[in-house]
C-alpha cells in the first residue's frame, strides 16, 4: 500500500474512533440529563415508575399520565435532538400511549407493558448502534482494501474497529441504566 493510501486509512480509523467516542460521550450526558429530568418528573407529579406500591394489574397512578407526558418531553428535548434517527423516538412515545392505553382498559396488565418498552429500547438501542458502529461489511472493505503486504495496517484497522466497538458497548450499557417507565 503506497504512503498516502496507509495516511488514508489510519485517518479513517481516526475519524471512525473519534466519532465513535464523541456519540458516547453524546449519549452518556444524554442518559444523565434524562435521568435528572425524569426525577424532576417524579417530583412534580408524585409518581415514581421504579416504586408504583400496590397499584393492580390494571391500575394507573393518579400521576402516572402526567409523569409520561414529563418523560416524553424529556425524550424529545434530550435524546430526540441528539439523535439520528429521530422519528424513532416518536414512535416509542406513540405505542408508549398505547400500552398505557392497554393498561387502563384491561387489555394489559403493567407487566406485559413493561416487557413491550423493554424490547422497544433494545430496538432503538440496537438502531441507534447500528447507524453509530461500522457494520462488518465496512470493516471488511476496509481491511480488505489492503494488499498483503500491509498486513499490520490491517490488524491495526481490526484494533481500532474493536475499540469503537468496545466503546458503543459501554454506550449501550448507559442506555440500559435509563429508569423505566
Amino acid at each position: 500500500m503506497s504512503p498516502l493510501g496507509r495516511i488514508l486509512v489510519m485517518s479513517i480509523g481516526i475519524c471512525l474512533i473519534s466519532l465513535a467516542a464523541f456519540a458516547q460521550k453524546n449519549l452518556d450526558e444524554a442518559v444523565s440529563e434524562l435521568k435528572i429530568y425524569f426525577a424532576q418528573c417524579s417530583t412534580k407529579t408524585g409518581y415514581d415508575p421504579d416504586h408504583v406500591g400496590n397499584l393492580g394489574a390494571h391500575d394507573l397512578h393518579s400521576g402516572e399520565r402526567a409523569y409520561a407526558d414529563c418523560a416524553y418531553d424529556g425524550i424529545n428535548k434530550i435524546l430526540k435532538a441528539r439523535s439520528r434517527i429521530p422519528e424513532i423516538y416518536d414512535r416509542f412515545i406513540a405505542e408508549h400511549r398505547k400500552l398505557t392505553d392497554k393498561v387502563k382498559s384491561g387489555a394489559i396488565t403493567r407487566d406485559e407493558r413493561k416487557a413491550a418498552v423493554e424490547r422497544m429500547v433494545v430496538s432503538i438501542r440496537n438502531q441507534e448502534e447500528a447507524l453509530e458502529s461500522p457494520g462488518p461489511g465496512k470493516a471488511a472493505k476496509t481491511t480488505g482494501n489492503a494488499n498483503a503486504g500491509a498486513s499490520a495496517n490491517a490488524l491495526e484497522q481490526r484494533e481500532d474497529m474493536r475499540r469503537v466497538q468496545d466503546m458503543q458497548r459501554s454506550v449501550n450499557r448507559s442506555i440500559r441504566s435509563l429508569p423505566r417507565f
